[in-house]
């Protein structure tokens, strides 16, 4: 089983959209623990992975050798949602290297 930790940033959000789609995304969310490249998931970039989950869409990090998902990305698609890819990658390899996942 894998331990799903979130952004900062995604966990600021989360809590503003509206109560029957945070528990959507957070289902999704939870599910990537025991699958975290379910049926339909993409491979963006290196460790990048997305899911939809409606009319949103949840990107991560897998990381396999310390079973852990890293949620660095959760809102609705729009022209910006990809456009900072590498961004996400590097934030997930700074939030690593300095620890701050635990």
């Amino acid at each position: 089983m894998y331990k799903v930790i979130l952004h900062p940033k995604v966990k600021k959000v989360l809590p503003r959209y509206p109560k029957k789609d945070q528990a959507r995304l957070t289902a999704g969310i939870r599910s990537l623990a025991t699958d975290p490249r379910p049926a339909g998931c993409i491979n963006l970039r290196e460790m990048l992975y997305r899911i939809r989950v409606g009319e949103y869409r949840v990107l991560y990090a897998v990381l396999d050798q310390e079973l852990l998902v890293f949620v660095v990305k959760a809102g609705r698609r729009n022209e910006r949602t990809y456009a900072e890819l590498q961004s996400l990658i590097d934030q997930t390899k700074k939030y690593l290297e300095s620890g701050s996942l635990s």
